[in-house]
């Protein structure tokens, strides 16, 4: 995989340089997507996945000179489903706190959540009994004391127990899905 060649192109500014792709590149080497040919080089795809999540474009929107978006939205969706990109994730986040003078693992966290309006077609809705809304998704992010995201957790928010307390500690203690 490492073998192909980058193809010819203007960078964009999410594009990951060679320091950044060395330290993703060994959690992306390995495939699972069966014995077809490997037409893009990983690097362009995880690029494809930084266009997407930096600028919050659409899939479908995704420029052309980037590998096609099925491809690219095929192994974002392998990759949050193994958990790829939580180890990537986490590995970052542990160089970034050793190269800060801190523990590799936090000490102390901050819990905080939205609810969030969804749309009539959505699959799963929730009722938020604090704001008195139907068909809302709660959406609770765990972040550090240095305002780095430890986890981020999205469901019905009538799936979250009442007392907020113990669901930040249930949190704390487990990985969220």
């Amino acid at each position: 995989m490492s073998d192909l060649p980058m193809p010819a192109r203007k960078p964009y500014p999410t594009d990951l340089n060679d320091e950044q792709w060395a330290l993703v590149e060994p959690f992306v080497r390995a495939s699972e997507c069966g014995p077809q040919e490997v037409l893009h080089p990983r690097r362009e795809v995880v690029n494809a996945i930084l266009y997407i999540t930096h600028t919050g474009a659409q899939w479908r929107y995704m420029p052309h000179d980037l590998p096609d978006w099925q491809l690219v939205y095929h192994y974002f969706d392998l990759w949050k489903k193994n958990g790829t990109l939580k180890r990537i994730h986490d590995a970052l986040r542990v160089k970034v706190r050793k190269k800060a003078g801190r523990k590799a693992q936090p000490t102390a966290s901050i819990l905080d959540s939205q609810s969030v309006k969804t749309t009539e077609e959505a699959e799963t809705k929730g009722y938020d009994a604090g704001k008195k809304v139907r068909g809302c998704r709660k959406i609770s992010v765990i972040i550090s004391p240095a305002e780095r995201s430890l986890a981020v957790s999205e469901r019905a928010s009538s799936s979250i127990p009442r007392e907020t307390a113990s669901f930040g500690c249930s949190v704390a203690q487990s990985p969220l899905r």
